[in-house]
């Protein structure tokens, strides 16, 4: 009996130390991984492309932060050196990681307020989201004056008339961000994307008392109810031809039994 306690006692001692000694396992794994993470952040800060790749090599993790939440893709886009960008992508770093600071910016953010195009074109192509964030890549670049990086992203169609604003920065699209800073070529580059645009499709549920009466009797008037027509452009535009040809009128008088 006492034996067998003791032996009980023995075992539930060494499972708690095992279990114990997992723990600090996995905390030393994770400081060596932050470690390793302080290490690329720091040698991407620095530009340096080969203590980049020894630690990539050496199985640094590139999504990993640092002891300040920073990432090194994060410090990477920030120096703008394509090359070590490249790297940590082809590491696998994930374009579309927040850093967990205060700002919490995303990589592509970062570059499109610097003004860093190669480094744009290269986390456009790892799948970065163009119209991300409460301060959009595309007014952060358009509030820089960077008219290049703003016509890419209109390219890869970033929203144009998305307003944006964080704590710092008033809340404004990419034109009046580019207006407020006096950057003239963005601004053209901006009106002529908008200018570009296609129309905005109508709207069913805002339409005019009239619209309302009229195909609310689709049975009287032959035409079709309005609320059934799916809101993609060219049944918009259907709609709106209707209107400018003052079909609805006809068909109203003719329900009304004037015709």
């Amino acid at each position: 009996m006492h034996t067998g306690r003791s032996g009980g006692l023995a075992g539930w001692l060494s499972g708690r130390h095992e279990a114990g000694g997992h723990e600090r396992t996995r905390d030393v794994e994770a400081l060596l991984r932050r470690h390793r993470a302080g290490k690329l952040v720091f040698s991407a800060r620095k530009r340096d492309l080969e203590s980049i790749c020894e630690l990539l090599a050496a199985n640094a993790d590139p999504n990993q932060v640092d002891d300040e939440g920073q990432l090194p893709l994060y410090a990477a886009t920030y120096t703008g050196v394509t090359a070590v960008v490249h790297e940590l992508l082809v590491a696998r770093a994930d374009a579309n990681v927040p850093a967990q600071d205060a700002q919490g910016c995303r990589p592509l953010q970062v570059a499109a307020w610097q003004g860093h195009a190669e480094v744009t074109k290269l986390l456009l192509r790892s799948f970065a989201s163009v119209n991300w964030g409460t301060w959009t890549p595309l007014c952060s670049a358009a509030k820089q004056g960077h008219a290049a990086i703003v016509s890419l992203l209109v390219s890869e169609r970033a929203d144009i008339s998305q307003a944006s604003g964080t704590k710092g920065h008033d809340h404004m699209t990419p034109l009046q961000a580019a207006a407020k800073g006096g950057h003239v070529e963005v601004a053209q580059v901006l009106k002529a994307a908008l200018a570009k645009a296609p129309s905005s499709p109508v709207i069913i549920r805002d339409r005019s008392k009239t619209d309302r009466k009229i195909f609310g009797k689709r049975q009287k008037t032959g035409l079709p109810d309005q609320s059934k027509l799916c809101s993609c452009l060219p049944c918009a535009h259907v709609v709106r031809l209707i209107r400018q040809t003052s079909l609805l009128s006809f068909a109203e008088d003719l329900r009304a039994g004037r015709r």
